[in-house]
């Protein structure tokens, strides 16, 4: 009886995971569920050996999907497990989640996780959170000789802003700048404006020089929008000083889609030539992700962004 019972509860516990990548590794699985207030979904992942970070992708009412954020390991812990919480959601809908491991150069995809619904005390708004244009009208011009961005305000406007939502707090969020390689290969998000900043036509144009790696040289780049990009770190012991590490979380709202135009004519795509720094920045390739309907695993290509936001 005793052995019976413990079967029993082992598969109960499978059976509460979203999925896991093939038959032979459970180490892939996400566990999906109502926070104990109901304010919020929260995903549960664990660290697996070669693990450099994870993405977290929702499908709301089946339909629509959004990489909505990412967990980063400080050190390797083959005990420990993480958690994103997913604030940004509505009453009455059917959520579902899945996870995509970036490991030793690959991807590895989980299963869709059963339909969660919160049904009282979430946080309301009129529609997904997305930084607002004070202009619909306003766009982003695209000067090929200095490779740089600036937001255009609609004519007659003075000046227009991209600010965040007016909705909840986002004050400790900032504006961040969506890009990928036409191919889909290389995607990144980099800060447009500081923590509870707008964003404005009269500010300094964006220098993508100075801030895509080298991947984006000479490659046609599309522009995803504009997200709401929240970091926050996570210690052993909040409550102690100087506690280690150990992880971070990036949290994305749905992208702003504001168009592009090149000598007044409207682009989907620019180049960007020249050189690049090194510097570190966000994966928002969609690799793996768009077409997934359960687990697979995708290691042809080698991805070698830190931070991963593609969709």
């Amino acid at each position: 009886m005793k052995r019976v019972l413990n079967l029993i509860f082992a598969l109960a516990i499978c059976f509460s995971f979203a999925a896991c990548t093939d038959d032979n590794n459970d180490n892939y699985i996400i566990d999906v569920r109502k926070s104990e207030d109901s304010m919020r979904i929260n995903v549960s992942v664990p660290y697996v050996e070669g693990m450099s970070y994870v993405n977290i992708f929702r499908r709301d009412d089946y339909k629509d999907i959004f990489n909505i954020g990412q967990i980063i390991p400080a050190s390797k812990n083959i005990n420990a497990s993480y958690i994103f919480e997913d604030n940004l959601v509505f009453d009455n809908r059917d959520y579902q989640y899945m996870a995509r491991f970036k490991v030793n150069g690959s991807y590895k995809t989980t299963e869709w996780s059963d339909a969660v619904k919160l049904t009282q005390n979430a946080p309301i708004y009129t529609d997904d959170p997305k930084p607002v244009l004070s202009s619909d009208e306003c766009y982003f011009s695209y000067d090929a000789e200095t490779a740089t961005l600036a937001l255009v305000p609609a004519e007659g406007n003075p000046s227009d802003s991209i600010t965040l939502p007016t909705e909840s707090d986002f004050s400790k969020y900032n504006l961040g700048l969506a890009v990928s390689t036409k191919d889909g290969e290389y995607s990144t998000v980099f800060k447009l404006a500081a923590t509870g900043a707008s964003y404005t036509s009269d500010t300094t144009p964006v220098l993508l020089r100075m801030i895509l790696t080298s991947n984006y040289f000479n490659k046609e780049i599309v522009l995803k929008g504009v997200v709401c990009q929240l970091v926050s770190k996570k210690y052993q012991n909040p409550d102690e000083e100087d506690s280690p590490l150990r992880y971070t979380t990036v949290q994305w709202t749905a992208p702003r889609e504001i168009p592009v135009k090149s000598d007044d004519e409207y682009i989907d795509y620019f180049t960007v030539t020249s050189t690049a720094s090194d510097d570190e920045t966000y994966d928002f390739s969609d690799t793996g992700i768009t077409n997934s309907k359960s687990a697979k695993i995708n290691s042809e290509k080698d991805y070698s962004l830190i931070l991963d936001y593609s969709d």
